[in-house]
């Protein structure tokens, strides 16, 4: 059954890509935002990911974004929480 459930997302995500632009991911460095990334890649659909970081993320989770979707793509805040 999940394996169906993971064909279909990826023909979701195909079919209604967008044409002028990637997909913007939300990335949160949780196993959500961790499953629809593996997913987009396993789709083969353009796809950007962001994180916004709020200041009060646990070391553990802004050290795992990092390496995972590159420091570039951290948003940093004008003010800490």
């Amino acid at each position: 059954m999940n394996r169906e459930k993971e064909r279909r997302a990826i023909q979701y995500l195909k079919t209604f890509e967008p044409e002028s632009e990637p997909y913007y991911l939300c990335y949160s460095g949780g196993k959500d935002s961790d499953c629809i990334r593996i997913l987009a890649e396993l789709a083969g659909v353009k796809h950007e990911c962001k994180h916004s970081l709020t200041t009060v993320d646990a070391p553990e989770t802004v050290r795992y974004v990092r390496e995972i979707i590159g420091k570039e793509n951290i948003e940093y805040p004008e003010l800490s929480m």
